[in-house]
């Protein structure tokens, strides 16, 4: 992880593959570094997020956002990184 001023990277030892922003007091933006996927349906456009580092985006506003599809999309964003 490392904290930036207005949002937290994570990160392997290769390059980002994630970021974390608070955007509303009730919701934080994730954004996914995921080569190769277009934006659609729940995965916004996420150029504008981390200083463009990542490329799609979430929103999620409560833990039960984070559903099977969202963490399975997570966990293959962290294993294109490894």
């Amino acid at each position: 992880m490392q904290a930036r001023k207005t949002y937290t990277t994570l990160l392997t030892p290769r390059r980002t593959f994630a970021a974390v922003r608070p955007t509303t007091k009730t919701r934080v933006d994730l954004g996914l570094r995921l080569d190769g996927v277009a934006p659609g349906g729940r995965l916004l456009d996420g150029r504008n997020t981390a200083g463009g580092s990542v490329n799609l985006r979430l929103l999620p506003s409560a833990v039960d956002d984070l559903d099977d599809e969202a963490v399975e999309l997570f966990g293959r964003v962290y294993r294109s990184t490894i």
